[in-house]
């Protein structure tokens, strides 16, 4: 898996330079934002939202919000607000597992 992490952002970086980077983008906005809209669905659905499971956002939440952003408006500040975000909190699930959890 740590290897399929490395991998696949070079692939798509590839693909994206070879068919075009606003069709890239919207790809990924639209998928973003249904991942996440699903999420919250299934979150209400479940009865797991109330203000004490869902405020306040945690780290990643606000990777999602400036991935959105980024890949709708493309600015400096976002691009580099989510590369820091993502970076920590995906370093910090790949070192930090579950211990509560049995794999898989």
């Amino acid at each position: 898996m740590l290897a399929f992490t490395f991998v696949v952002p070079l692939l798509l970086a590839a693909v994206t330079r070879w068919r075009g980077k606003v069709l890239a983008r919207g790809f990924f906005a639209v998928l973003l934002a249904g991942a996440e809209i699903s999420w919250l669905g299934l979150v209400v659905h479940r009865g797991w939202g109330s203000a004490q499971t869902l405020l306040p956002l945690q780290l990643c939440d606000w990777a999602i919000i400036a991935a959105l952003v980024t890949l709708i408006r493309p600015n400096r500040l976002s691009y580099e607000l989510l590369y820091f975000w993502a970076l920590c909190g995906s370093l910090q699930g790949l070192i930090t597992p579950d211990l509560a959890a049995d794999f898989p």
